[in-house]
């Protein structure tokens, strides 16, 4: 069982408010689902602040949440292999007796995490404690046989992070190229509201049934349903869901601030009906609009609209979005700076899917590894 190669204790009192330009080195728990993976060399957060000396990390001390929003969200872990950093609160702090911490994270993130999940108790937010993670069993090689699955899944995850660097270097180039060539002609093109360009689409679900339903990232919009990818089953109580079409532009009023607007690249799905789509006139070419549309300078602009209070959601609305003006070139050149973006999102989508296909392999290998 855990408990049985290691002990835990628990992190510091302290949360986002003890963030500090200089001071000690520390970590958020709440930067181990955005900021950390398995192992961790590098820390981006420096406290002004002092903690116990338990609360200190030890190289190798493995970190895991004890509270998050889904029970899947808090099985996650990193192994620390730096000294003194504090270690804030809601973490369980785990120091390995007989075990490399670096196996005990990839352990957790790849072989327990189900466990973990199942023990998590609470609704809107879910807590895990450590002497019910000391009781889960986990199987584990010997201190040679350790080493060398060390050095292994090092070079793998190297080989993993340099293809993400790539995959974002390739992002940020599409970017780059179109934010340029935007601000070097948008002058001579013609100024357009989008409420001339944009219908929105107010299609709702008229049978029962199954339907793909459509989730929101900044890169499409994807048919999915729930964590195991099922159709939604639609009933005479679903009915104001709304359908979405491929090509139709899609947003969230009240998530806008997060940059999300996108082009709906699945295909037939339905959406909550928090979400706003329009469809995008023929005289003019989907993926270029979208394009434009997703830029940061164009959400920002964007954002200017919002309204609310503490107590609603701060929105833009659609007739907001509607109002606005853009500069558009002749649909001819829309298509031709379409292509030439397509051609880049072929590329980036290639290198994806080499990232995905790696990251995947290291999942089978490490859930077979410690059978």
């Amino acid at each position: 069982m855990l408990g049985e190669v290691g002990t835990f204790t628990k992190g510091a009192p302290l949360s986002k408010a003890d963030i500090s330009e200089e001071g000690t080195p520390f970590i958020l728990y709440g930067e181990l689902y955005t900021t950390y993976n398995e192992v961790t060399n590098a820390i981006v957060r420096k406290t002004d602040k002092a903690a116990d000396l338990s609360q200190y990390s030890r190289i190798g001390d493995v970190i895991i949440p004890t509270s998050g929003e889904t029970p899947e969200e808090i099985a996650t872990a990193t192994c620390v292999m730096l000294p003194n950093v504090i270690l804030a609160g809601d973490l369980n702090i785990f120091r390995g007796t007989k075990v490399d911490g670096r196996i005990i994270s990839y352990i957790v993130n790849h072989v327990i995490n189900r466990d973990i999940s199942r023990i998590a108790q609470g609704k809107s937010v879910v807590h895990v404690k450590a002497d019910e993670l000391s009781k889960i069993r986990i199987n584990y090689p010997n201190s040679e046989e350790q080493k060398k699955l060390i050095r292994f899944l090092e070079i793998l995850s190297g080989r993993i992070e340099k293809q993400r660097q790539l995959v974002e270097l390739l992002k940020s180039y599409k970017r780059g190229f179109l934010n340029s060539y935007i601000s070097q002609n948008e002058q001579d093109w013609s100024k357009v509201r989008l409420s001339d360009i944009l219908t929105e689409r107010k299609e709702y679900c008229e049978k029962d049934g199954t339907y793909p339903h459509a989730t929101l990232s900044k890169d499409g919009v994807y048919g999915k349903t729930d964590r195991y990818d099922r159709d939604y089953l639609v009933t005479s109580d679903d009915k104001k869901y709304k359908v979405t079409h491929k090509g139709d532009l899609c947003y969230n009023p009240a998530n806008l601030k997060f940059g999300v607007i996108c082009i709906n690249t699945y295909g037939d799905a339905i959406f909550s009906p928090i979400y706003v789509t329009f469809e995008i006139s023929e005289q003019h070419n989907t993926e270029f609009v979208g394009a434009y549309l997703m830029r940061s300078d164009f959400i920002n602009q964007a954002l200017r609209f919002q309204e609310g209070t503490v107590y609603e959601r701060m929105a833009v609305s659609p007739d907001d979005l509607l109002a606005m003006q853009i500069h558009l070139p002749p649909k001819e050149k829309q298509d031709k700076l379409a292509d030439v973006l397509s051609k880049m999102q072929m590329k980036i989508q290639a290198e994806e899917d080499v990232l995905n296909k790696t990251a995947l392999l290291k999942k089978v290998l490490l859930s077979l590894l410690f059978i």
